[in-house]
């Protein structure tokens, strides 16, 4: 339903968070087309947001690889989202570190989620 074009933006944006229940190796390809630039901005959020649901460092990788790309909406939902989880907050950082997402688009609060992420890592 997620790839049927006749069907209403609203209702495949639902389909993208409901595949998103399966294992990423079942529902990644279909997402990961969903965002890639040029995308319709409600359809990538579906995806952005079924992505992040999956437990999977693969899951994050993909979103965060054109993260820059995004709408401001649905980049703030990114990252947001991956900051969420420790697993994202590590996504995060290494998409930082490889340049794929900047200091200024994460701004100050988003910053001092990740330096505390890294500073209770360090402690454990």
């Amino acid at each position: 339903m997620a790839d049927n074009v006749k069907i209403k933006e609203g209702t495949r944006y639902d389909a993208l968070r409901i595949i998103a229940m399966q294992p990423w190796e079942n529902c990644g390809e279909q997402l990961k087309s969903y965002l890639k630039p040029g995308t319709s901005e409600e359809l990538q959020a579906g995806a952005i947001s079924g992505a992040l649901d999956v437990p999977e460092a693969a899951a994050f990788d993909a979103v965060l690889t054109h993260v820059m790309t995004y709408p401001p909406a649905n980049r703030d939902l990114a990252l947001d989202g991956a900051l969420r989880t420790r697993l994202g907050q590590k996504a995060v950082l290494l998409a930082l570190l490889k340049g794929q997402v900047t200091t200024e688009a994460l701004g100050p609060k988003r910053l001092k989620v990740l330096e505390n992420a890294v500073s209770a890592a360090s402690v454990q």
